[in-house]
């Protein structure tokens, strides 16, 4: 089985393929410019492993939450890579990736990706199942997801933004009203902060587990947006705007 799967969502570009049992990965934080990279990454992967990507038998991507112009290059390309080999698409949710490699761990796992504006996207995660909606939050409201009682893993690329702020609400010995966690929760080592980049394997994994559970990403699916985009609300306050003035 040939497949091809590529996590567009963040700066760090990462393209691994599959076929006969064999993976071949490229992964390396390129600042956004997925879309110079992305194709021919996948064209040399794939050569790699002496197949085309016309040959695909699965093309999975992650759909978001994330950079919103690297969501739209990953999805317009799996999608068309999918029209040309005439193969499904498997969409795997960014946060899911990401909290992927962390399914042993006993308490809980919650993945941090810095969403900008001083806020971040996250979610909750148990021995590999989540347990909250996508979230677009604060890093105090982050850090207050942790509860104190049971061991807490803050992991994924931007998990070191939360240090200062674990930092500020743990530095005395009393419960921090805004987490509701004590310093001595801390202290045990209930608390733990792992910034971590994803293993592209677990992409590969999350992808045929989604298509054999939920089928193939539909044609007209879009990224997974937890807010609007720049764009959009700079349109708006632009239409707003001429509304004013006449």
């Amino acid at each position: 089985m040939n497949i091809i799967a590529f996590d567009t969502s963040m700066e760090t570009l990462g393209v691994i393929a599959e076929s006969r049992g064999q993976q071949i990965s490229i992964t390396a934080n390129i600042g956004y410019r997925h879309g110079e990279s992305l194709l021919p990454w996948i064209e040399r992967v794939c050569g790699d492993l002496s197949f085309s990507p016309k040959d695909s038998d699965m093309i999975v991507c992650t759909i978001g939450p994330g950079s919103f112009t690297g969501l739209r290059i990953g999805l317009a390309t799996a999608k068309g890579m999918s029209s040309a080999a005439g193969c499904p698409v498997a969409g795997v949710p960014t946060l899911d990736f990401y909290s992927a490699g962390f399914s042993f761990f006993p308490g809980m796992v919650i993945p941090v990706i810095d969403a900008r504006k001083k806020q971040f996207y996250t979610a909750m995660y148990h021995q590999g199942q989540r347990q909250s909606d996508y979230l677009d939050i604060t890093a105090e409201e982050l850090a207050a997801l942790a509860d104190g009682k049971t061991p807490a893993l803050f992991c994924g690329p931007d998990a070191a933004a939360l240090l200062p702020v674990i930092e500020q609400h743990y530095s005395r010995d009393t419960a921090s009203e805004k987490t509701g966690i004590t310093a001595s929760s801390f202290k045990k080592g209930l608390i733990t902060i792992f910034p971590s980049g994803a293993d592209l394997f677990h992409l590969i994994r999350l992808g045929k587990n989604i298509l054999g559970t939920e089928g193939p990403l539909d044609p007209s699916a879009g990224p997974i947006y937890l807010r609007r985009s720049e764009a959009e609300i700079h349109h708006e306050n632009m239409q707003a705007k001429k509304q004013t003035d006449t």
